[in-house]
This record gives C-alpha cells, sequence and structure tokens, in this order.
C-alpha cells in the first residue's frame, strides 16, 4: 500500500459511524479553509489600508482647520494691534487739541 493510498483514520476509530478519510480528502478540505482564512485576511488588510487612509484624511483636515484658525488669529491680532496704534495716535490729537484750546481760553482771559 502507496502513502497515497493509506486511510486516515479519526482519533476515535473504535466507532463504525465514524468514515475515513484519505489524504485527497483531506487536503481538500484544508484547501477550501485555507481559501477562507485568506480571504479574511485579505479583508482584514482591505480594512486597517482604509482606516490609516481615513486617518492621515481627518488629519488633513484637521490641520487645515487648525492652520486656517491660526492665520485667523494672526490676523486679528494684526489688525488689533493696528487699531491700537490708531487709538493712541488719535488720544494724543485730543489731547494736544485740549490744550490748544485751553491756551486759546487762557488768551481771550
Amino acid at each position: 500500500m502507496t502513502i497515497e493510498e493509506q486511510k486516515y483514520q479519526p482519533i476515535n476509530s473504535e466507532q463504525d459511524d465514524l468514515e475515513a478519510y484519505d489524504k485527497h480528502e483531506i487536503d481538500a478540505k484544508f484547501k477550501d479553509v485555507n481559501i477562507v482564512l485568506i480571504g479574511v485576511i485579505l479583508v482584514l488588510l482591505i480594512m486597517v489600508a482604509t482606516l490609516i487612509i481615513d486617518s492621515f484624511h481627518i488629519n488633513s483636515a484637521t490641520y487645515k482647520e487648525y492652520s486656517e484658525k491660526t492665520d485667523l488669529i494672526n490676523f486679528l491680532k494684526e489688525s488689533n494691534e493696528e487699531l491700537l496704534k490708531e487709538n493712541k495716535n488719535n488720544q494724543g490729537l485730543i489731547i494736544e487739541q485740549q490744550n490748544q484750546i485751553l491756551n486759546l481760553l487762557d488768551k481771550i482771559k
């Protein structure tokens, strides 16, 4: 009897209702299981790749929002500084005009 012709018995060979499997049947069953496992692994890899790609997209969107907010804050800061300078200049002009008015009032008296 060659190896190809040998029958593989289940562990409980005492039971009469258990059938014997030959090597080709066992190989076919393992091949089916291997195909299913490879399919599951491929699906999992695709899912992980999708998650990674989505995380890059979310990170870039978050960075874009952050940079837009940072630009807006910088713009507001610069405009506030300009307005503060104008306000200081206007206060200086008002004080100078008040002094001129007081001088004129003193001359009239």
